[in-house]
């Protein structure tokens, strides 16, 4: 039985597999390339020239097509999207020579994967072949949630139409697709506005489950200390972190002076810095970290202080992994099957958050519990193997 052709689209080249999404779609490409002929359509930006070749090492591709693209999201740019008819991260994601590479590949194609939704453009409106749709964040509801807490009410404003204009987008996608892969979460705000249900199947964002294969950490060799590991661009990330230094941590140094919040990412926003500069003795930044194993060596506590998102996300699954607690917002927490007080602590409210991370890092007793716990949930219901199996049986079921 000879192998289906696999048509794999996504927004950037999916190596290295350093950032959530990166994660997730280098693991299902490395998935597809062992059981169907796959070829790989990716835009490419910022440094993806350069480990394109990496990656063609990584991965047994039929073919390859690769073309840079760069596109600012500015004010200018989201004018021309709204005159064209592109929501902003599709225009930002548009590249003609791309468009036309994609549809002759389309020809030859049993099935296209589509990695985002700013891609599902480049599937013709005509197109009859079997399409299956992977979201990694219902992305409407993330400028949605974006829009209620930005205090400059003309922002507000642009940010709640933009998430209209995505939302229609989406639920369009979800329903020409013959499978739309969503986070639970996602699933169930998809469904609610207007996508087909028997089109929508769950899906899991993971992370580095490898982490399982270490031995359990232990709290009395540890800094008393709290970690964030994050992509210090990304603005749900910039803004939680602003949140925490704001309104959590003076409440936690008041009752613990010494205590340091180790930040591990690459090129920290300029508010983040300036912002720090008021903690700047109990404030780390360590920079991107090659082996992850070692950021969860840096405290006893991780925390994931997000105040808009959606998804599933992958650093509070890695911290699960290596047994470290963590002190999560609901916004964190969601698409993962926690028990707060169980798996991790989960709180809304500044000074309960702040209480939390104190429990953790002067309790031994809870701190073992939870590590515990949580390492167990993700053992039984995030890994890899299992979830890409599962994904695998769908596609299968529509060929």
């Amino acid at each position: 039985m000879s192998l289906k052709k696999l048509l794999f689209l996504t927004t950037q080249l999916p190596f290295p597999p350093e950032s959530g999404g990166v994660i997730k779609s280098f693991h299902l490409l490395q998935y597809f390339c062992l059981h169907h002929e796959v070829a790989l359509g990716t835009l490419l930006k910022n440094d993806d020239k350069n480990v394109q070749s990496t990656l063609l090492t990584k991965v047994s591709l039929a073919d390859y097509i690769g073309v840079e693209i760069v596109s600012e999201r500015n004010a200018v740019n989201y004018l021309k999207s709204v005159l064209v008819g592109k929501t902003l991260n599709e225009f930002r994601n548009f590249s003609s020579e791309f468009r036309v590479k994609i549809e002759t590949q389309l020809i030859d194609t049993d099935l296209v994967f589509v990695d985002h939704f700013e891609m599902f453009q480049y599937i013709p409106n005509n197109y009859s072949g079997k399409v299956v749709f992977h979201e990694h964040n219902a992305e409407w509801l993330l400028w949605e949630r974006f829009s209620k807490i930005e205090e400059n009410p003309i922002k507000s404003f642009l940010l709640r139409f933009e998430s209209k204009r995505i939302r229609k987008k989406e639920i369009e996608f979800v329903n020409r697709s013959n499978i739309t892969f969503a986070s639970p979460n996602d699933k169930n705000q998809l469904q609610k506005n207007g996508a087909e249900e028997q089109k929508l199947e769950e899906t899991y964002h993971l992370g580095n489950d490898s982490l399982l294969e270490l031995p359990n950490p232990n709290y009395s060799t540890l800094p008393n200390d709290i970690i964030f590991m994050g992509t210090l661009s990304w603005e749900a990330n910039v803004d939680g972190l602003l949140y925490f230094l704001a309104d959590i941590f003076p409440i936690i140094l008041t009752i613990n002076p010494d205590i340091k919040l180790n930040i591990v990412g690459r090129k920290p926003d300029y508010r983040l810095l300036e912002a720090a500069e008021k903690h700047a003795k109990n404030i780390v930044f360590h920079g991107f970290i090659d082996n992850i194993e070692d950021v969860f060596k840096l405290g006893r506590v991780f925390i994931l202080p997000l105040r808009f998102g959606s998804g599933m996300k992958v650093k509070c699954l890695d911290a699960l992994y290596s047994g470290i607690p963590v002190v999560t917002s609901s916004i964190g927490a969601e698409g993962i099957e926690l028990i707060h007080d169980k798996h991790a602590f989960i709180s809304d409210q500044p000074s309960h958050f702040s209480t939390l991370v104190l429990e953790l890092l002067s309790n031994p007793e809870k701190w073992k519990m939870m590590s515990e716990e949580g390492r167990a949930l993700a053992k039984k219901k995030y890994t890899w193997q299992s979830h890409l199996q599962h994904i695998g049986t769908k596609l299968n079921s529509i060929f």
